[in-house]
């Protein structure tokens, strides 16, 4: 194999930028290198007392900074090693605590390996360090790799698979290889069980295709009526796990406690004791929770779901005072908003199955079974294959199994469409609630959330200073550059002011806007443009936190004050995805800060793990599932049609409860209303179900 050494910065330069030797940032870095150039390394062995020259280097630091290239001198082969295959710092950290002193012959032999081992290096920037090292376009270990890559992506997408013909052309043009050397590819990673397939039917569910010329039909099949999808294996896995369980527990013979609970009892007693009047959908399903032992609750906003919640709780707790019941949600935002409106103790599936860092896995699981009889499942749609999966594994058969969610929201962040498999694979007892109660029936958030469900546009009232009894209103804004300013003029006015009921006097403002930023989140359809969470950030940082002192991210600036979002699951440090938190204290000397968050109280981060973090001054609408919101501004322009769909912009104006603010284009938002869901997702958990059927399924 010929590498190809690649031009790039001095290696001594990017050594003392690498932030390697304690003290010496990215700036010191560059102004040794700027006053000593390819000396630099010289001047701090022999002569570091030259240090001093520069600004920010006293003797001491000239010292330490000696001290420690001394003892690190080793340091430096690996850095130009790193440097002449265009290997940055960041990755190369990385690789060094992953392989330690292997990590040359590793590379070497297939750079591949780090888009698989390593957190943070993706295909394409192992492709990359590939192209180096002289991997051909089309060799077959690229191949199997870029596919990988591929059906990956459309798992971040929301797929646990995809089809054959989707998989194949998406990476022959990714990889820019031909379709041939793509089924070769695939062809071999199915055989080594890299990848499955499974076959599924409409009607009569599906299964896995194993052997080679039943994998060569599929491949190859110019039939219309083949239908497979292709699958990681850890996916595949985990939706067979959740079918099999659900069905285990649908199948398990013998009354449990809520099953011999009196279900007239309950209604009477919820009757008198509370005054509740159940409409005749939330009567059914009242029953379906006494009577099977795992049932959905669906309907929108206002139709009385967390009424229904709080009326089994209380109804089997009155029967039965030592029963034991479970009310959890998939984030912490929508535990405590649960929990506010239900008045019973809820948590998170994170912190229900107690993460054990020592062991790397939950301390409840199929091993140590959770000891309930009631789980109350809130949020469900928000639930991905991989959570799912984690908790039917600690659930015992004798458990009642109830989610609560609305359909017709997006589905889950991660990979999966749980909510809708189980509903379509009609193996689960379903209720849809309709009715929408008196005291919710006026709210325009409900009447217009009800109407976008549907496929009709509201007509809104116009954008005013002061919102005089209106709780959705819209301020056009053509231009996708002004709406960052049309943002922060909304949160810093006098609208959310008189909403919130705050004084107007310039010693309260800045307590005024700490309590509006806490209280109202900005929710934007996608990432990128001028209009997108990253420029909405940056902006509203820019204007709302004059602290001078930061750290850099690699995404974001850092300072205290600033509302942060958790972007993935830290186990050891217990702090989940989609948790909202304040910085209050940063460290720049170690480049470390401190998060306040409301669950799980303080925590630390180092630099090397600031992209566990996002700035959330804005978010996505799709980060903002299971939260509620006192208010929300939610621009929706032209340049966010990508992403426009019914589901989205429903999904974001029922995260409000007082006043939901939309900023931008009424074309816009038209067209998403009128664009029925147009992301399909491919999953197998609904046919997987289906296959296990014996002819007595719930519908």
């Amino acid at each position: 194999m010929s590498r190809r050494e690649v031009k790039s910065d001095s290696s001594v330069k990017m050594y003392l930028c690498s932030g390697i030797l304690k003290g010496v940032g990215e700036q010191i870095g560059r102004k040794i290198y700027e006053r000593f150039g390819e000396e630099s390394l010289k001047v701090m062995e022999e002569s570091y007392d030259r240090l001093t020259a520069i600004s920010g280097i006293s003797s001491r630091k000239a010292k330490d900074i000696h001290d420690c290239f001394m003892k690190n001198k080793h340091e430096y082969k690996r850095v130009m090693f790193f440097q002449r295959y265009s290997i940055t710092p960041y990755i190369a950290s990385k690789i060094i605590q992953r392989y330690g002193a292997n990590y040359e012959e590793v590379i070497s032999k297939n750079p591949y390996r780090l888009a698989r081992e390593i957190k943070g290096v993706g295909f394409l920037s192992a492709d990359r360090i590939a192209e180096n090292f002289g991997i051909a376009k089309n060799s077959q270990e690229r191949i199997m790799a870029g596919i990988i890559h591929v059906i990956s992506e459309f798992g971040i997408d929301g797929s646990s698979g995809v089809s054959i013909g989707t998989l194949a052309n998406k990476s022959a043009i990714t990889l820019e290889v031909s379709s041939e050397d793509v089924l070769s590819a695939l062809m071999i990673l199915l055989k080594e069980k890299q990848l499955f397939l499974y076959e599924y039917s409409f009607y009569s569910g599906g299964r896995r295709i194993e052997s080679e010329e039943e994998i060569k039909r599929h491949l190859y099949s110019a039939e219309d009526d083949v239908q497979s999808i292709v699958m990681l294996p850890v996916y595949y896995h985990m939706e067979n796990g959740i079918a099999r369980k659900l069905v285990q527990i649908i199948r398990n013979s013998g009354k449990n406690k809520i099953q011999s609970l009196d279900i007239e009892e309950g209604l009477h007693f919820i009757s008198t004791a509370f005054n509740v009047q159940l409409s005749d959908g939330q009567i059914s399903a009242f029953r379906n929770i006494f009577t099977h032992k795992v049932s959905i609750i669906t309907g929108g906003p206002g139709t009385g779901k967390t009424q229904l919640i709080f009326s089994v709780i209380k109804a089997a707790k009155q029967q039965m005072s030592d029963i034991k019941i479970k009310l959890v949600a998939p984030t912490g935002k929508a535990a405590k908003r649960i929990k506010e409106s239900s008045g019973e103790n809820a948590t998170t599936v994170h912190r229900l199955l107690e993460f054990d860092p020592v062991i790397s896995t939950f301390r409840y699981n199929e091993e140590n079974l959770l000891k309930c009889d009631l789980i109350v499942v809130d949020e469900s749609s928000m639930i991905d294959i991989r959570l799912m999966n984690a908790l039917l594994k600690a659930v015992s058969l004798d458990t009642t199994m109830v989610f609560v969610g609305d359909v017709d929201q997006l589905p889950s962040v991660g990979a999966g469409q749980v909510l809708n498999d189980m509903i379509t694979s009609n193996m689960v007892k379903v209720a849809y609630l309709e009715k929408i109660f008196r005291q919710v029936e006026h709210s325009k958030i409900v009447q217009y959330a009800h109407m976008i469900k549907n496929g009709n546009v509201p007509s809104f009232q116009a954008g005013t200073a002061v919102c005089d009894g209106g709780d959705v209103v819209f301020f056009e804004e053509e231009l996708p550059a002004n709406v960052p300013n049309t943002v922060i003029n909304l949160l810093q006015g006098n609208m959310l002011r008189l909403l919130f009921g705050l004084e107007d006097s310039n010693e309260m403002k800045r307590q005024n806007l700490r309590y509006i930023m806490d209280n109202v989140q900005v929710i934007s359809p996608m990432q990128k443009g001028e209009a997108g969470v990253r420029a909405l950030n940056i902006a509203m940082q820019a204007k709302l936190n004059q602290t001078q002192e930061y750290v850099k991210g690699l995404n974001y600036m850092y300072k205290v004050g600033d509302k942060v979002m958790q972007v993935e699951n830290n186990y050891s440090k217990k702090v989940f995805n989609g948790e909202i938190g304040v910085i209050e204290g940063i460290d720049a000397q170690q480049k470390e800060i401190r998060v306040l968050f409301e669950e799980r109280g303080k925590v630390a981060y180092k630099r090397t793990e600031l992209e566990q973090l996002s700035l959330a001054y804005a978010i996505t609408i799709h980060k903002s599932q299971g939260s509620e919101y006192r208010a929300a501004i939610i621009p929706i322009m032209m340049q966010h049609s990508v992403m426009l769909e019914r589901r989205l912009i429903y999904t974001a104006l029922t995260r409000v409860k007082d006043i939901a603010i939309f900023v931008g284009q009424k074309r816009a938002f038209g067209m998403g209303v009128k664009r029925a869901n147009s992301a399909k997702r491919y999953t197998a958990l609904r046919y997987i179900l289906q296959s296990l059927d014996d002819g007595k399924n719930c519908q």
